[in-house]
């Protein structure tokens, strides 16, 4: 079950029902996604007033290996083009394991 909320009180970890768009239509965050810092503040700056989340933690947590998934294709995404880089990829796999273990404090 979806509850629309104002920005205001929106708070990280909650999960979006919806896609959320900037008012000139760029995407700012996916339904599924969940809300942190950076989440928030694009969505203040731009103009969200109301967005769609998950009612129940229990909806929305997801599975260790979907969440594990999502942080590989974020990588693999942000990461696109720097294969052959020794020291990329270096940072790659320490920008993984801060998740990961982001991931076991927050749960």
């Amino acid at each position: 079950m979806a509850a629309r909320l104002p920005i205001e009180a929106l708070k990280e970890g909650m999960i979006l029902a919806q896609d959320v768009a900037d008012r000139s239509g760029r995407p700012l965050a996916k339904a599924g996604d969940c809300l942190d810092a950076r989440i928030l503040i694009r969505m203040r700056a731009g103009g969200v007033s109301f967005v769609e989340v998950l009612e129940e933690a229990s909806e929305a947590a997801p599975e260790n290996s979907d969440i594990e998934t999502r942080i590989e294709t974020v990588l693999t995404r942000k990461f696109a083009g720097t294969e052959g880089n020794p020291l990329m990829n270096e940072i790659r796999a320490l920008a993984k394991s801060h998740l990961a273990a982001l991931r076991r404090v927050s749960s």
